[in-house]
């Protein structure tokens, strides 16, 4: 993961948070980007231990997966996971989602659905299915706490190889 700031004529703040903690702030700035960057195998990774954590409990082990990615809009993508793994009979299910990224860095992550591949595969989608709805619509906070205080503008998603999520912003 790679996650750039940069800006001219910068002026920090420091701010007390929600849980009482102080952290940085930009209390003002010109000529500013950010730009976070997730590379493919990161991505796959991540939702791979994810996907095992839902099928653990059911004592079916995960063996691979393939993770494909597109732009769906300026400010959205769309990600589809195959993965195969094992339990007592082999399996393919593919978990496919979109994510919304809004002008404060959240991703809010909507239209999850599991299919399976076969008899055990649907099974499979039918089990993880369940937990999947649990994340349907939920946000994750992406900016780090020194964007919190920044306008952005020029907010653009990409994904293809990597997802680059790039903006703008004046404070």
């Amino acid at each position: 993961m790679r996650i750039q700031v940069s800006a001219d004529d910068v002026q920090l703040a420091v701010v007390r948070g929600t849980e009482g903690s102080f952290s940085p702030t930009i209390q003002s700035a010109r000529n500013g980007s950010a730009l976070l960057e997730l590379n493919r195998s990161e991505l796959e990774d991540g939702l791979m231990a994810f996907v095992q954590a839902a099928v653990d409990e059911y004592g079916a082990q995960i063996q691979s997966a393939e993770l494909s990615l597109s732009s769906v809009s300026d400010l959205a993508l769309a990600a589809s996971l195959k993965i195969k793994g094992r339990k007592l009979l082999n399996f393919t299910v593919t978990i496919a989602a979109r994510a919304a990224v809004d002008k404060q860095l959240a991703v809010t992550i909507s239209r999850l659905r599991a299919q399976g591949d076969g008899l055990t595969g649907v099974a499979v989608a039918r089990l993880i299915g369940p937990k999947l709805k649990a994340y349907e619509g939920v946000s994750f906070d992406l900016a780090p706490e020194v964007l919190k205080n920044v306008r952005l503008t020029g907010l653009r998603v990409e994904a293809a190889d990597r997802v680059c999520i790039s903006a703008a912003f004046q404070v």
